[in-house]
């Protein structure tokens, strides 16, 4: 999957109709294709079917067309994040400078207390559907096996949260737990959170 772009909308605009962002972005060439393809049921806007050409989209929407995604933003456009343990690392992260609007790593602990549970639940992972790279690791300190699952995906709020709890009920099923969530790997803009800090549960020792 190709990264997603952004459109900043004007300066004092609120939104910009789905027809116009086909063409300003050159995904179609001309403005009467762009309202037939979109008419046809062919463009997605928050990944749902949108077949009204004059569509008012606003900052934080997301426009699909023929494989290719464009966020709109806006720079008059303040970022605020729920008041808890995921929204303040969110906070953090935007306040370091990374670009949240753009997909990032981020990975996902989970923690198992034997070695034989892990294993299994690795082993299964990697045979599943599931996206994203895993990685198994034995904690000296907590003495506890930790299988870090790092997704490229939208550092979104809602996304976190629904990423979590789905890997949360998987470690479950081999006696584990999900033991928080954090920016490990050095990417643009993260300087501040590389090898660093994350979002624990209680008694982690990364």
């Amino acid at each position: 999957m190709s990264e997603i772009e952004t459109l900043e909308l004007r300066s004092g605009d609120e939104f910009i109709e789905l027809y116009k962002i086909l063409k300003i972005q050159g995904m179609i060439s001309a403005g009467a294709e762009a309202k037939h393809v979109i008419s046809e049921g062919y463009v997605l806007v928050n990944g749902e079917v949108e077949t009204r050409k004059r569509k008012k989209v606003v900052a934080g929407d997301i426009v699909t067309f023929n494989g290719e995604s464009v966020m709109i933003t806006s720079e008059d456009e303040i970022m605020q994040f729920p008041d808890d343990d995921n929204g303040q690392m969110l906070a953090a992260m935007a306040d370091a400078g990374m670009d949240l609007s753009k997909p990032q790593n981020i990975d996902f602990f989970l923690v198992f207390d034997e070695q034989r549970d892990a294993e299994t639940a690795l082993e299964d992972l990697v045979n599943s559907d599931r996206e994203g790279e895993v990685e198994l690791l034995f904690n000296e300190e907590s003495t506890k096996w930790e299988l870090i699952v790092s997704i490229h995906m939208m550092p979104e709020y809602d996304a976190i949260i629904t990423t979590e709890s789905e890997l949360h009920t998987y470690a479950e099923e081999y006696d584990g737990i999900s033991d928080g969530w954090g920016v490990m790997q050095h990417q643009e803009g993260d300087d501040e959170f590389a090898d660093e800090e994350h979002e624990c549960g209680e008694g982690c020792s990364h």
